[in-house]
C-alpha cells in the first residue's frame, strides 16, 4: 500500500507561521482509498475535484467513477483520508478538521463514520482520520462516489501567498493506475488574483502554472493528471492582489523562488478594471496604476534599512516612519532627509533638519489601502520621486510585474 510522506505537508507548512499553528482547526481532503492492500477488481476510472474558493474556506466536490472489473460481486470499505493540522489538532482535539462532510453514492446520500488514527497509525498514513462507508458492486458494475467537505484555509507563505487550497490524491491502491485526475480550482471574489501549484509527490515538490479561464467573473484553474498512481499532495496558493502587481526581492534570485514566479499565474474575477481592492493577509510591496509605479512605505523603509546594514559604516543613515492616524498624514526619515506626505495630496515636502528643502509635485496622489487581514493600512508613493530626491536607482520591469531599488547615492553616514 503506498501512502503520501507526513512530510510533504509539514515541509510546505513549517515555514511561516500564518500557516500552521495560527490557522484555524483545519482538515485537508483527499481522494477515496482502501485501508489496506491493493484492491484485485476495483478500479479507480477517473476523479474530478473541483475546489471553491470562498471567502473565509473553500468548499471541496470530490467525484470518484468507480468500476468492478470482474465478473464476481465485491463488497468494499472505502475510506475518505482527513489530514488535520492547526491548533486544535496539536492541542489534542478529536473533533474534524472538516467544517461539514457528505458523501454520495450514485447520487444517493450515505453514511460514513469518521475514525480517528492513533499517532502511530497518522505517522505511516500521512492524515490523521478516515471516514468509513461499505460500497457493494455487482459484477462489472460501475459507480459514482461523490464527496463534499468545507475547510478552513491553509497558508502558505513562504511562496508570498496568504491562502492556500489543497487536496491530497491518495488513490494509489486501487487496482492499476487511475486513468485521469482533474482539479479544478474556482475563484468567484472580485479581485486582481495571483495563483501558483505545488505538487508534492513524497517529500519532492515541484511548482506548476495553473492553467486559467475567466467566465462571467468567475476564474477557474486547471491541473489534469493522466495514467498515473494518483498520489500526491498538491497545493494552490491564491493572493488577492491590486492592480498590476509586482514585487522585487532579494530572496527571489534562488533558484526554487525563481521558479515559483515563473509558475506564478494573474487573473482577475469581476469588478471594475481599474478598482484597487482592499489587501488580503501578506502586503505587495508595489504596483503599477494608470502608469505610475507606487511602492509600499513600509517595503522602502525596510529595503533601505537592509541597505544601511550591508555598509559597513559606524552610524548608517536611520530609517524610520510615523503615521498621523487623525490626518492620515505620513513622516518617512531616511538618512538626512524627511519626506512628508498628506492625504489625498500630489505634493511631497522634503524636509532637512527643521528647515523645508523643497516640495516636488507628484504624479498621483499616494494611495492609502486597507487590509482584510491583521496588518495596519499600507500607505504607497509614487516610486520614482521618492527615489529622484533620496538618490535611489530603480527599474521598472512591467511584463514581468516586478521592480528593482539599488543604492545610488544614499544611504549616507550620520554625522
Amino acid at each position: 500500500m503506498k501512502h503520501l510522506f507526513p512530510g510533504a505537508l509539514a515541509l510546505l507548512l513549517c515555514v511561516g507561521a500564518a500557516s500552521a499553528n495560527d490557522a484555524a482547526f483545519s482538515g485537508i481532503p483527499g481522494s477515496m482509498t482502501l485501508l489496506q492492500g491493493e484492491h484485485p477488481q476495483i478500479r479507480m476510472e477517473s476523479e474530478r475535484v473541483v475546489l471553491t474558493a470562498r471567502p473565509k474556506n473553500f468548499h471541496t466536490s470530490a467525484t470518484f467513477v468507480f468500476v468492478n472489473d470482474s465478473p464476481r460481486a465485491a463488497r468494499v470499505t472505502m475510506g475518505y483520508p482527513e489530514t488535520n493540522y492547526g491548533d486544535g489538532w496539536e492541542d489534542g482535539r478529536q473533533g474534524s478538521g472538516f467544517e461539514s462532510f457528505s458523501t454520495f453514492v450514485n447520487g444517493q446520500k450515505t453514511a460514513a463514520k469518521r475514525t480517528k488514527l492513533s499517532e502511530k497509525e497518522e505517522a505511516k498514513a500521512g492524515f490523521g482520520a478516515w471516514w468509513l462507508k461499505t460500497v457493494n458492486f455487482a459484477p462489472r458494475e460501475r459507480k459514482i462516489v461523490r464527496v463534499e467537505t468545507v475547510s478552513p484555509y491553509g497558508g502558505s507563505v513562504n511562496w508570498g501567498f496568504g491562502n492556500s487550497v489543497a487536496y491530497h490524491f491518495t488513490g494509489a491502491n486501487w487496482k492499476g493506475n487511475v486513468s485521469r485526475s482533474d482539479l479544478e480550482v474556482r475563484v468567484t471574489q472580485p479581485a486582481l488574483w495571483s495563483a501558483l501549484g505545488n505538487a508534492f509527490i513524497g517529500e519532492k515538490g515541484a511548482y506548476f502554472k495553473p492553467q486559467v479561464e475567466v467566465k462571467n467573473g468567475v476564474a477557474t484553474l486547471r491541473k489534469s493528471w493522466r495514467n498515473w498512481p494518483a498520489q500526491a499532495a498538491v497545493y494552490v496558493g491564491l493572493w488577492k492582489s491590486v492592480p498590476f502587481w509586482m514585487e522585487e526581492n532579494p530572496a527571489m534570485a534562488v533558484a526554487s523562488y525563481g521558479d515559483a514566479l515563473a509558475n506564478t499565474v494573474t487573473f482577475r474575477t469581476g469588478g471594475e478594471a481599474g478598482k484597487i481592492h482592499g489587501i488580503a493577509t501578506n502586503r505587495p510591496q508595489g504596483f503599477v496604476r494608470n502608469g505610475v509605479p507606487f511602492v509600499s512605505v513600509w517595503h522602502l523603509q525596510n529595503r533601505l534599512s537592509q541597505m544601511a546594514d550591508n555598509i559597513n559604516e559606524k552610524s548608517p543613515a536611520p530609517v524610520k516612519t510615523s503615521w498621523d492616524k487623525a490626518t492620515k498624514s505620513t513622516k518617512f526619515l531616511a538618512g538626512p532627509y524627511e519626506l512628508r506626505f498628506g492625504n489625498n495630496s500630489k505634493t511631497m515636502e522634503v524636509w532637512t533638519g527643521n528647515l523645508l528643502a523643497s516640495r516636488v509635485t507628484l504624479p498621483a496622489a499616494p494611495i492609502l489601502l486597507a487590509h482584510e487581514g491583521g496588518y495596519e493600512n499600507t500607505l504607497f508613493v509614487p516610486l520614482e520621486p521618492v527615489a529622484q530626491v533620496l538618490g535611489l536607482r530603480t527599474k521598472i520591469e512591467l511584463e514581468k510585474r516586478r521592480f528593482s531599488i539599488t543604492r545610488a547615492t544614499w544611504p549616507v553616514a550620520a554625522e
